[in-house]
């Protein structure tokens, strides 16, 4: 008689006088054949997809959707002592242009809350300090830290300034003090700076102390240097 496989491989076939006998090898080998039996009965749980971050090195493709992102935020060396408020126009100045960015890390602010709208080329940028969100008019504007590639007065109209300072490093600033008309302008102060010109100016300020402030404020702005480094 020819031998048949067996289901059971933990098992021998004996043959005896013409009768067939089943012997296991031994006890354990049997429990543990049993044992894998069962475990292959038992239905698999589905596996959960594993999501890999995608700023890992080994990061693999997730049936899961990923998270995005995030743009790379400033460096602690770069946000020390600049003002909470104008945290994100840094990150934002960081990558929209390529001249120095100044930015101060005193910065007097009224009891309001205020909000920083940041407008961004290669050659210039605006950081626009308002009342409310994405401010968009005198009304609601508290001040404006501004700066452009190139020398001579912000706007490029010929400002006559009333008023010749040094600021830090023997920088020469340019006053202006609040103007009211129509409407009231804000005193204003302009430097230079790496081959770009640089204004500020800041609403609320009383006319014996403008000129302190504003050049306290530039002067922190210079001392600091470009923060984009």
């Amino acid at each position: 008689m020819r031998a048949s496989l067996s289901i059971f491989p933990t098992q021998r076939r004996l043959t005896t006088k013409g009768r067939n006998h089943w012997q296991p090898r031994s006890r354990g080998l049997w429990g543990f054949g049993l044992l894998v039996m069962l475990a292959a009965c038992r239905p698999t749980p589905a596996l959960k997809p594993v999501v890999v971050s995608q700023n890992s090195p080994d990061a693999a493709t997730s049936t899961s959707p990923a998270s995005p992102v995030p743009t790379p935020q400033s460096s602690p060396r770069q946000t020390a002592g600049v003002p909470e408020v104008l945290r994100p126009a840094l990150d934002t100045l960081r990558h929209q242009t390529q001249i120095p960015v100044l930015l101060p890390d005193r910065l007097p602010l009224p009891e309001e809350p205020i909000y920083a709208s940041t407008h961004a080329e290669a050659d210039r940028y605006a950081i626009d300090l308002g009342y409310v969100p994405d401010c968009r008019g005198n009304a609601c504007l508290f001040g404006t830290i501004a700066a452009r590639r190139g020398s001579g007065d912000y706007y490029e109209l010929n400002e006559p300034f009333a008023q010749t300072i040094e600021l830090a490093d023997g920088t020469p600033g340019y006053f202006n003090p609040s103007v009211c008309g129509a409407s009231c302008a804000p005193p204003v102060l302009e430097w230079e700076y790496g081959g770009s010109r640089y204004r500020l100016e800041l609403k609320g300020l009383a006319e014996a102390e403008a000129l302190e402030v504003l050049a306290m404020v530039a002067n922190s702005a210079i001392a600091a240097g470009d923060r984009r480094r």
